[in-house]
């Protein structure tokens, strides 16, 4: 060590070693490994989010579909062959909402809705329950995932 002034200098000081830059490299390796991670993490996690928000909204227009219908036309409803087993889906005639048989298929078969309806024992006969139904295939094709509302129509005009 050599002093020049109010100050120490090594005399040997060359800069970084080989151990110094590993230790840099590795530590700088996992700070970017794990960002990345992150990244990824928050695009599929966002991806499955956007998907399930679209099958939700599906979900509520059915819904919302049959309560038009049971405002609208009570007996079509009581009449309907959507009762279970049987599926139907909405569908539009002569601008007018009515239920067709079987389940449809939305955003070229990504997701498929359907719409069931069942008399609830031991409540009034002028009350039916929507069930509501969604499945969803991701891109993949590997994961399947199902959503359902449930929801219930009265007729207040018996």
């Amino acid at each position: 060590m050599k002093k020049r002034g109010n100050f120490f200098f090594f005399s040997n000081n060359q800069g970084f070693g080989l151990i110094e830059a590993t230790i840099s490299i590795g530590i700088a390796t996992i700070f970017i490994v794990a960002f990345t991670s992150l990244v990824l993490q928050a695009l599929k996690t966002a991806h499955t989010n956007t998907n399930e928000l679209k099958a939700t909204m599906y979900l509520q227009e059915l819904v919302e579909v049959t309560k038009d219908l049971e405002q609208s036309d009570w007996p079509y409803i009581a009449g309907s062959s959507c009762y279970t087993p049987s599926v139907c889906h909405p569908d539009i005639q002569s601008n007018k909402w009515i239920l067709s048989s079987g389940e449809e298929q939305l955003d070229d078969g990504f997701y498929t809705r359907s719409l069931t309806l069942e008399q609830e024992p031991d409540v009034n006969p002028h009350t039916k329950k929507i069930i509501a139904h969604a499945q969803i295939e991701w891109d993949d094709g590997s994961q399947h995932r199902t959503s359902q509302l449930e929801s219930y129509l009265y007729n207040y005009n018996p």
